[in-house]
């Protein structure tokens, strides 16, 4: 007579009702059955490895995360889980890289957290586990319990979650964490070309000081003064261009003499452009230039030689996931 109560389906449930209730460990006694039950089974496996981390058995965890991986390399999930595994076992090369693909598919805010403390391993301190459960998961199917257990290994951050989640549970709209290499200034050579150009002729000029030309000291002297201006107009511009990306907001300070502040929630955003013009390609830089709609008008910014352009491509395509994640959670808007 078959147990209906072992099979497969029926052993997740109960790991899940263990899971909901702080019980990690019950929870993989019934996963580790339910896999034996049915080991193709990538649902249960990566549970089972989520629960794993949890408690603490990271190798064990590292195993079953890297099959899942074989069988769906771009799970970016299971990549941030096996993050978690290897810096349970202190391999922090190997976990940030994991953290890496990782965050390529999603902004998960405690990837972003365990991938700083992997970069900087004086800080690293193995974050406590955690059996319990959000409350806007329980009661969701097999596949979202099994992704939600990611995330389950430390307590999430206070920041977590989307603005309107943010908002919904503690009426407050912050802009979060600061991104990894979240914090941009417009590079100098990015406006340097016009202070060359007038350094190139106040050199030419002075050589012809003495000939036939006949500059005089005073006509050498306005340039030289014209000189440092433009060299000093490009430093006052890398000094007061600032550009702050965070979880759920960009801040930009943009001006060099009068300077404007604007704050653009990711909501707010119709749409990213990576430009790499005529200056940008001739001083090896690359522009963003953001498109967004805070009333009933779209309004354009042009955020300007904020990097090089493997960084601005790198930078254009972290703002994907959370643009298109804070639209729809604000607006109703997939895309």
């Amino acid at each position: 007579m078959v147990d209906v109560g072992d099979d497969a389906s029926s052993l997740f449930g109960r790991a899940k009702v263990h899971f909901h209730a702080g019980r990690p460990a019950e929870a993989r006694d019934l996963l580790e059955r339910a896999h034996a039950a049915a080991p193709a089974d990538r649902a249960v496996r990566f549970a089972l490895a989520a629960c794993q981390n949890a408690l603490g058995e990271w190798a064990d965890a590292e195993t079953h995360l890297r099959l899942v991986l074989d069988v769906e390399p771009e799970y970016h999930l299971a990549w941030y889980q096996l993050g978690c595994s290897l810096q349970g076992q202190g391999r922090l090369d190997e976990a940030a890289a994991a953290y890496r693909r990782a965050l390529k598919g999603d902004s998960i805010p405690d990837a972003w957290n365990r991938l700083r403390t992997c970069e900087a391993p004086h800080l690293n301190t193995p974050a406590p586990s955690t059996g319990r459960v959000p409350r806007e998961v329980r009661g969701a199917d097999e596949q979202q319990v099994a992704e939600v257990l990611v995330g389950q290994a430390v307590a999430p951050p206070p920041s977590g979650g989307t603005l309107a989640q943010q908002i919904d549970q503690h009426g407050v709209a912050e802009p979060g964490h600061l991104f990894p290499g979240g914090r941009r200034h417009l590079l100098a050579r990015h406006v340097a070309p016009p202070a060359v150009a007038v350094t190139v002729f106040f050199v030419v000029v002075a050589a012809l000081g003495g000939g036939p030309a006949g500059y005089g000291p005073l006509v050498i002297a306005l340039l030289l003064l014209f000189v440092v201006g433009a060299w000093a107009a490009v430093w006052l511009q890398s000094v007061r261009y600032r550009y702050f990306f965070y979880e759920r907001r960009m801040d930009l300070h943009l001006g060099a003499l009068t300077q404007r502040r604007r704050a653009i929630w990711y909501y707010e955003i119709t749409e990213v452009r990576y430009v790499q013009g005529p200056v940008n390609a001739l001083t090896h830089t690359a522009s963003l230039e953001i498109d967004y709609k805070p009333g009933d008008h779209v309004l354009t910014e042009l955020l300007p030689g904020l990097g090089t352009p493997d960084e601005v491509h790198a930078l254009y395509e972290m703002l994907q996931p959370p643009r298109v994640r804070e639209r729809r959670g604000m607006k109703g808007i997939v895309i």
